[in-house]
């Protein structure tokens, strides 16, 4: 099993999908951002705890799989560059966050940008917890967000994922 990558990441510049899962990485290089071409990542059911800014350089990650890590905070320019994406006429990125101990600021920056994701995975845990104190789900998320959060499956583990849908894939608004 992986324990690092190589920071010598320039060579694989050309590279376009990386699948690292199931390994024990604590980290991702941040020359991972010259990886220009990359479209998708696997890196779950690892031990990463950060996320380096410079992932937001990869202008073409479209699938990013990072749940089941340690990872507490997501850089708030990589969030943000799902938007700039938008506006330069690329595809909508999914970004899959469950089983990562995520904090309220980084829950929160997500679903103020949770509209220009094809979708956002989060668990029942992270948004409970961090967001609602227990709440309804169904308060987290005013319509300025332009989201809705549905349930989407329980897994193996009993632990209930949701996914955030922006509300123009919605029919009338249901969930």
């Amino acid at each position: 099993q992986l324990t690092e990558l190589d920071h010598r990441m320039s060579a694989w510049k050309n590279l376009k999908s990386l699948s690292i899962t199931g390994n024990k990485l604590k980290s991702l290089p941040k020359e991972i951002g010259l990886c220009r071409d990359l479209f998708d990542l696997a890196a779950a059911d690892n031990l990463i705890e950060t996320i380096p800014e410079e992932l937001a350089d990869c202008g073409r990650l479209d699938e990013i799989y990072l749940y089941g890590n340690k990872i507490k905070s997501v850089p708030l320019k990589f969030i943000e560059s799902a938007s700039k994406r938008i506006r330069n006429g690329s595809y909508q990125r999914m970004l899959f966050l469950e089983r990562n101990p995520l904090d309220e600021q980084t829950i929160t920056s997500l679903m103020h940008n949770a509209s220009v994701y094809k979708s956002i995975g989060l668990d029942d845990e992270q948004v409970q917890r961090k967001i609602t104190g227990g709440q309804d789900r169904s308060a987290i998320v005013p319509a300025s967000f332009r989201c809705g959060i549905c349930r989407v499956f329980t897994g193996p583990d009993n632990t209930g994922y949701v996914k955030m849908i922006p509300a123009s894939r919605l029919k009338g608004g249901a969930f």
